[in-house]
């Protein structure tokens, strides 16, 4: 089974080298779409937190899976919110077994999730 997989960029080069990363795993009909004006009604997270956090919001896997994406790059890396906006979108529905390493895939090119 596959999972829709969105994730945002605050610029080009992030999200192609995020679809660079990801056309390495089991990813179907991925594409990088730029983002209109946002109108502040949008809100988005990066991928990083506790264990219990990862495995509570984003869902799909485990807490013990989640503490692999917290340690990738560690504390002093995360992506922070500077100010700059959205600018690109990747989508495309990634293999479950794949997930996880498509969120440390999106992490590594400081790309953020949406609230929801």
């Amino acid at each position: 089974m596959t999972k829709d997989l969105i994730a945002y960029f605050k610029s080009e080069s992030n999200a192609e080298s995020a679809r660079a990363g990801l056309q390495r795993i089991r990813v179907e009909n991925l594409y990088i779409d730029e983002m209109p004006e946002q109108d502040g009604s949008k809100e988005f997270m990066p991928i990083a937190g506790s264990e219990t956090q990862l495995a509570g919001e984003l869902g799909g896997f485990n807490a013990e899976q989640a503490g692999v994406l917290q340690s990738v790059e560690g504390e002093g890396n995360l992506n922070i919110d500077d100010g700059r906006p959205v600018t690109h979108m990747i989508h495309g529905k990634v293999e479950d077994d794949d997930y996880v390493e498509a969120l440390i895939i999106i992490h590594k090119a400081h790309g953020l999730l949406e609230k929801e």
